[in-house]
Order: structure tokens, then sequence, then C-alpha cells
């Protein structure tokens, strides 16, 4: 649920133009010979310091002698299923320049609106490519979703914090990314770690869980970073019936809409929103708009945007009960890991509650889950934007003692 700040790259533009050479080659592979990666587009190329360059850029503090090989970035189409269907995805594959033993890293995003925002629809000069690209320079090949609803498969409404979309996505994404690898002559160790902050936390948890249950072949989960997810979804009532204000009504309109559109729920949409939201939702979250347009056309007070039988009877009334149902559906905190899993939040979060990750952390231990197995880093005093560079810190701290 976070807005990219691009001015930290203003200074890198000189350098960029110098470093990277954009290309239009198309790879096409049949899905005869490859079942996950459709197409594979070259974005550009890039030189280990530019790397460095952007993680100065973004003042995150880890030893920059990490970042040594050149990369090279994919935009990639590949087949996964919706809803039963096989349908086509895209994403971001980043492969690292080199002959050496690499392992893979699969970053899921954060919350976006707008289908222009989706890692494959961004153009070689904006701050999240380099971002994503450097993601790389460690020796890792990098994967970044889109997830689905957005780019290639821009015609679905995006399943926000809906399980079974979000698992296949990231799982279908690692299986073109090896076969991209495979194509490209790199030599994939089988190592996989997953990270993802905000909306891509809980993609992250989900990825794991899915990963741990049905198994990938020739891969080996080592570790996840989960940062700043909400993964317990069955708090709806609460959080509207103890709140007056919404600090982003989008993105809380957002899960809502997604799982009116996706769940066979039964309602009609004035039995969530009150008008004139009601009437407004299905062009806000259709891919056309940013969060910051689809929130001024929203309203913040609780009572003025949702339908006052929503608020107060959504835990007891009958016509609410396939919703609770898709709630408890998609709540993740029905499993215990056996692989670890390091989570971790800011205190002081106002867009994601502190607590979803202290409710996640319990269960896990509660359960019989070792400490030392699942990890609970907390920033202290910090909101949800501030909490993302602490956060990568950690993720590129320990995958630098195990590459």
């Amino acid at each position: 649920m976070t807005y990219v700040n691009k001015k930290l790259f203003n200074i890198l533009l000189a350098a960029t133009i110098l470093l990277f050479q954009a290309c239009s080659s198309d790879d096409e592979s049949g899905n005869e010979d490859i079942p996950a990666l459709v197409s594979a587009e070259i974005g550009f190329t890039g030189n280990s310091q530019l790397a460095k360059d952007i993680i100065a850029a973004f003042e995150i503090d880890v030893d920059l002698d990490l970042l040594q090989y050149d990369m090279e970035l994919y935009k990639v189409v590949y087949n996964t299923t919706y809803k039963g269907e096989q349908i086509q995805a895209s994403g971001v594959v980043i492969l690292p320049k080199t002959e050496d033993p690499v392992g893979m890293l699969s970053f899921q995003h954060g919350t976006i609106l707008a289908d222009s925002e989706a890692p494959s629809r961004l153009s070689s000069a904006d701050g999240s490519t380099f971002f994503y690209a450097s993601m790389a320079s460690p020796g890792l090949i990098a994967v970044i979703p889109d997830y689905i609803g957005y780019a290639e498969s821009g015609d679905v409404t995006h399943p926000y914090l809906i399980e079974e979309p979000y698992a296949n996505a990231v799982i279908d994404n690692i299986k073109a990314a090896v076969e991209l690898a495979n194509d490209k002559g790199l030599n994939f160790n089988g190592d996989l770690y997953l990270a993802g902050y905000s909306e891509g936390g809980y993609a992250t948890m989900v990825a794991h869980k899915a990963i741990e249950q049905q198994g990938i072949d020739g891969i080996t989960l080592k570790a996840s970073f989960p940062g700043a997810g909400i993964y317990n979804l069955t708090t709806t009532a609460a959080e509207t019936q103890n709140t007056e204000t919404l600090n982003n009504p989008e993105f809380y309109s957002f899960r809502l809409f997604a799982y009116y559109d996706h769940h066979e729920l039964g309602l009609d949409l004035t039995d969530i929103w009150n008008e004139p939201y009601a009437s407004r939702v299905s062009t806000l979250f259709d891919g056309s708009k940013t969060g910051p347009e689809a929130a001024e056309q929203l309203n913040a007070n609780v009572t003025e945007l949702l339908a006052s039988d929503y608020i107060n009877s959504i835990e007891t009334d009958s016509k609410y009960e396939a919703y609770r149902n898709a709630e408890i559906e998609n709540n993740v905190l029905d499993w215990t890991p056996t692989v670890r899993m390091y989570l971790s939040h800011g205190d002081a979060d106002l867009v994601v509650p502190y607590q979803a990750t202290v409710d996640a952390y319990n269960y896990f231990i509660d359960n019989g889950v070792s400490p030392n197995l699942v990890t609970f880093e907390t920033y202290e005093g910090l909101d949800h934007g501030p909490a993302v560079a602490p956060y990568l810190e950690d993720v590129f701290n320990v995958l630098a003692d195990e590459l």
C-alpha cells in the first residue's frame, strides 16, 4: 500500500540514460516446450554500479559490495489459473549475468490500483523498475509478479486479498522464471526466497503456505519475509464499528469490491456502500485510477461511505453470511510453517494495523512453531512508508549471509 517516491531517483537520471539500453526484441516460446513461460521481452540491461546507486538513493543500509553482478530485465507473460480457467498473466524477471550458481527471490509488490503501475508496465526510467533490477545484482533471479488483474490479465478485477489467485500468480511466475533462466543458460541452484511488503506481505505468506503444501519441482523454499501485511481478514466488522474515519478509504473499498466481484455474495452494491459511492466503485477499481484518484471519489467517514446495515449487522445478518465466509476462506492464519519466516511491522503503522502481524506471530507460536523458525521484528515508532527501508535492510542482510 505504498506509493513510490520517484523524487529519490531524479539524481540518477543522467546515469540511467548511460547505463541502460532499451531493447525491443521478443523471445517467444511455444507452450508445447515451455508450459509456464509464454513470452519474454527484454526491457534493458544494467550494471552493478547502477544497482549500488539505486540502493544508496533509497538510503538502505546494506553492504554495497553485495551488489556485484550486472542484470538483464525481462517483461514476461506466463500461463496461470484463475477461477479454474487457464489465463495469461504477466510480471518481471531479472537475471544476473554470471556463470555462478544463483538462487531466486520472488518479491511481491504493495498495493496499486492503476494498471499503469504494474511492474511490467513501468518504463525503464521508473524508480521502482530500478529497484526491482537491483534485487538481481547480489546473484539472484529476481521475480516480480504483476498479480492477476493487471497488464496481461487486466480484463479481470484484481482479486485483492483473495488467497488462491495470489498463490497461482506467484508460483506460476516463479516457474516461468526458471524456464527463462534455463533458456538463457543460467545456473539456478533451486533455492527460493519470498519477500513482500504490505499487500506483498499477504501475497508472500499466501505463496509460502502454498509452496509448503504443494511444492514446486526442483525448488526448495529457504525462507520468507512477509512485511506489514494483513493476514487475518475476519476483522472487517471491528474495523468499521470501532472507527469513525478510515485512513485509506480506497484500500478498504478495494478489498470490499474485490470480494464482491470475485465471490458469489448475493449482495447489491448498496448493501455495502451508500450512494453515490455504490455507483462509483466499479469504475474506481477497473485499473484506470491511481490510489489518490480513487480516494478523491470516496469518503473517509465510515458512516457516510458505508451502508448502515453493513456497519451494524455484518456479524449477525444472514444476508452477509457469504461475505463472512469469504473472509474466513481467505484468512491465512489456518496453518503453521515449517520453513523460516521473518515477520516485521512498524508499530506506528496507520495503513495496516501493527496488531495484524502481532496476531499472526502469536498464532504461529501458540500453535507450536518455534520462535527460532518464525521471528518478529518491530520497527519502533515507524508508520507504513517509513518502515519500508528497515524492512528492506533486514531482507538484504539475511540474504547476504546466505548467498
